[in-house]
């Protein structure tokens, strides 16, 4: 667990996750690079990416829109309400597949 991305860079020399979840409500303004980051580390570079962010928070959208253009499919996107968290796990599902 990580909350900017200097502990990020840190985790990266750990032992490999089969997901990385990352939460936009607590993520720091430079998130953006995070993916570049993980992708930069050859063992880490097939590891899905998940963000999610809360249904109101548009940054999700936006940082969406930049990643699809580098055609990268390891990174997924989720806005999500409380009442939707089966939905959720269904996207954790799809990312580990």
């Amino acid at each position: 667990v990580s909350t900017t991305l200097a502990e990020t860079q840190h985790a990266l020399n750990g032992s490999l996750p089969d997901l990385v979840l990352v939460d936009l409500s607590s993520a720091a303004p430079d998130i953006d690079r995070l993916a570049e980051q993980i992708r930069l580390v050859p063992q880490w570079s097939d590891v899905p990416i998940l963000y999610v962010s809360f249904s109101g928070d548009d940054r999700i959208w936006d940082l969406q829109r930049r990643h699809q253009r580098n055609g990268d499919k390891r990174l997924h996107f989720y806005a999500h309400t409380l009442l939707s968290m089966d939905r959720l796990m269904d996207q954790v599902r799809t990312c580990l597949a």
